[in-house]
């Protein structure tokens, strides 16, 4: 997520793990190394298992 004037922000790629996030994160700093990046992480979504009596 890059992060812009008037607490904005931009979301610039999602990643399904760190390392992965962290390399991108890397390149992006040797691209424009004054700009400011965060890595963030999303809750994973809790699916709900409804369980069904037998009749």
């Amino acid at each position: 997520m890059r992060t812009l004037p008037n607490c904005q922000h931009h979301t610039i790629a999602r990643f399904f793990n760190r390392q992965d996030a962290e390399d991108h994160l890397r390149m992006l700093h040797r691209f424009m190394p004054k700009a400011v990046f965060e890595i963030v992480f999303e809750p994973p979504e809790q699916t709900s298992i409804r369980c069904q009596p037998n009749p």
